[in-house]
């Protein structure tokens, strides 16, 4: 008869587990509450998307801000969402530019 400790038994193993953490990788899902140095809360909405140039622009990198035909209703808080609404029908690798990071976020 074997024995197996509390921690043990409590203790997930690789088959129950998902791929990425059998490897290592945290799902950040699974820890909603652990403390994280990066930002989560979006700033203002401050793209728009730029039909000249199939992409999602943020006001904040134009010298004379938005265009007078952007409303408030077609600012979005992130780029990713601006170019999800604005451009659904290319890839939004296309539409978010290479290497891109958002930056729209409140410290």
């Amino acid at each position: 008869i074997g024995y197996t400790s509390p921690e043990a038994a409590a203790a997930p193993t690789t088959s129950t587990m998902s791929s990425d953490a059998a490897q290592g990788v945290a799902n950040v899902a699974d820890y909603p509450d652990a403390p994280t140095s990066s930002p989560i809360k979006l700033g203002p909405a401050v793209y728009y998307g730029d039909f000249r140039t199939s992409a999602c622009q943020s006001i904040n990198d134009s010298i004379q801000g938005k265009p007078d035909w952007v409303t408030e209703e077609y600012l979005y808080k992130s780029k990713e969402e601006c170019c999800k609404e604005m451009f659904s029908w290319m890839p939004l690798e296309n539409c978010l530019g290479p290497g891109f990071i958002e930056s729209n976020y409140v410290v």
